[in-house]
């Protein structure tokens, strides 16, 4: 029994160890822009990053983001995000956002303006700068959507 012990806390410790910790960073949203016109957003993300193999895993991730149209406040959109976990889409080629990953990111919950929901994916890019982007392509309600531009850094 011992050595069964001991063999599953050896097997427990290598799958924690096989995933290379790249770092724990915090996203901050600057603006939504939508077609050519851009709005308010205000909205936070935390997540960790580690890389095992070819894998590239997201943890740990919160967030919220509350964005609408300037001159209706009353209309504006709410979502919140949690997840344990998130893989990176490894066959994501992005044309416009070259070097990053690609998350699905739908919001757990939402304050379900215009029929409520939040969903669509987020992309951060691949750098170890001290200071990079992200961006959370989105569809919310029935009549809100567009592109909520991030800087992140390092937490």
């Amino acid at each position: 029994m011992k050595k069964l012990i001991a063999v599953a806390a050896l097997l427990a410790t290598t799958s924690i160890l096989a995933a290379d910790y790249k770092g724990s960073y915090v996203c901050m949203a600057k603006e939504l822009r939508q077609h050519s016109s851009t709005y308010n957003a205000d909205g936070r993300l935390h997540f960790t990053k580690y890389q095992e193999g070819e894998k590239t895993l997201y943890k740990n991730i919160v967030g919220h983001l509350i964005t609408g149209y300037d001159d209706e406040p009353e209309y504006a959109y709410y979502g919140v995000f949690k997840f344990d976990q998130k893989e990176a889409d490894p066959k994501y080629r992005g044309r416009t956002y070259k070097n990053h990953d690609k998350l699905d990111f739908d919001a757990v919950a939402t304050n379900g303006n215009d029929g409520g929901g939040m969903w669509g994916y987020l992309v951060i890019n691949k750098t170890t700068e001290a200071e990079f982007d992200a961006h959370y392509v989105f569809q919310a309600g029935d009549h809100m959507g567009g592109t909520v531009d991030y800087t992140c850094k390092r937490d």
